[in-house]
């Protein structure tokens, strides 16, 4: 039998940046023995931008399913474009930025539900072309992360999972909350996210649905629905307003 603390661990990485399961009320290992390792990768997609990542998470003390430290590396790529005015009449602006961090973490692990806490440090590098004086987001910053998440045990009849980041580099944010239930073999629900940084604000409403894949205890995990974007946020890394869609994969070994 698969054990609940890897869907619990996997779905929780297995959205954006960072779960399903064969109901159960403990965290035991299955014969095949104790997995230490997630590895993740996705992409995102809104009106004007798309973005892909991929990272992994260990268990220092080797094993998923016990209380210990956390360490967790992020690798995330976006593209996006938008409109401007420099009084010469509108120019497209095409961005891109390569956002990398390097966290450690604590999680603790419960009969039915698991909370990891982490903290590090976020590069993010940001260029434009052409060149936008008026937008602040360009160029490289460092900033420090912090991270947490919570996930339920998915054999329960309601399926709850929330994640926060904020990091200096931008005063960069992104939140998402998930509640659902059991349909056989899969978690169906809906999700709200906010995300955003020092030039765009957004905040989106949808549709997931967490499938397990036969394999390493892997987790498939689907999402979409509409996406607000500020007004005032035209220079957006984020996206415009207009239909999302999402998916991340992830395994444990």
């Amino acid at each position: 039998m698969k054990t609940v603390y890897c869907r619990i661990m996997l779905t929780a990485v297995a959205a954006s940046t960072l779960g399903i399961s064969t109901p159960g009320s403990s965290f035991e290992h299955s014969s095949s023995g104790p997995t230490s390792t997630v590895v993740f990768t996705g992409g995102d997609f809104a009106k004007d931008a798309f973005a892909a990542h991929a990272g992994a998470i260990k268990a220092v003390n080797g094993d998923l399913g016990k209380d210990g430290v956390m360490l967790r590396a992020l690798g995330v790529y976006v593209e996006y474009e938008y409109d401007t005015d420099f009084g010469a009449g509108p120019i497209g602006i095409d961005g891109d930025a390569g956002i990398f961090d390097l966290m450690i973490g604590y999680q603790f692990i419960r009969p039915s539900h698991r909370l990891g806490v982490y903290a590090g440090v976020e590069f993010q590098g940001h260029e434009l072309s052409p060149d936008d004086p008026f937008n602040d987001i360009d160029g490289n910053e460092w900033g420090l992360k912090i991270v947490g998440d919570y996930e339920t045990a998915t054999g329960s009849p309601l399926y709850v999972g929330l994640i926060a980041s904020y990091s200096t580099a931008f005063d960069t944010y992104w939140t998402r909350a998930r509640v659902g239930t059991p349909v056989g073999r899969f978690v169906l629900g809906v999700e709200g996210l906010a995300h955003g940084n020092n030039g765009y604000d957004a905040q989106r409403l949808g549709g997931f649905v967490n499938i397990p894949v036969g394999m390493h205890y892997g987790i498939l995990s689907l999402s979409g629905g509409y996406q607000w974007a500020d007004e005032d946020s035209s220079a957006s890394s984020g996206g415009s307003s207009g239909a999302y869609g999402g998916a991340g994969i992830s395994f444990s070994f």
